[in-house]
């Protein structure tokens, strides 16, 4: 609902798709991630990783791993709870490792779709890969 928001999700249904990731679990949690916490846990994961839209600072369309550093400043997609409170809790349960893919959007104005400079970045990942 939110345009390129939706780009996380996109990703995210297409890596679905794919050979590669066939033994692994996937949680469309949306817009509320902490509503899941027990379904993460339930599986016992070594890695996590969020992927979602956010503002990092670089062109539309750019799709980048987030380092712990970077995250202190950037602002993972229209979230209303710190993806970083459910890191702390995940892990104070179990150990695991977590990964932040993000997606730098060019709007998240209300919309059902993505820019072309999302949507062109998304469909250039999977062909390169």
């Amino acid at each position: 609902m939110r345009t390129d928001d939706g780009a996380g999700l996109k990703l995210l249904q297409t890596i679905k798709q794919t050979d590669v990731f066939s033994a692994s679990h996937f949680i469309f949690a949306e817009t509320n991630p902490e509503n899941f916490l027990q379904q993460i846990l339930d599986f016992h994961p070594e890695a996590v990783i969020f992927i979602d839209a956010s503002r990092f600072n670089q062109l539309p369309g750019t799709i980048q791993w987030l380092t712990q550093d970077m995250l202190d400043h950037v602002r993972i997609s229209t979230h209303a709870f710190s993806i970083m409170l459910v890191e702390e809790y995940l892990r104070a349960h179990q150990p695991m490792n977590f990964y932040y893919l993000g997606i730098q959007p060019y709007s998240t104005e209300l919309g059902d779709t993505l820019s072309s400079d999302v949507r062109n970045s998304l469909e250039q990942f999977f062909s390169t890969g």
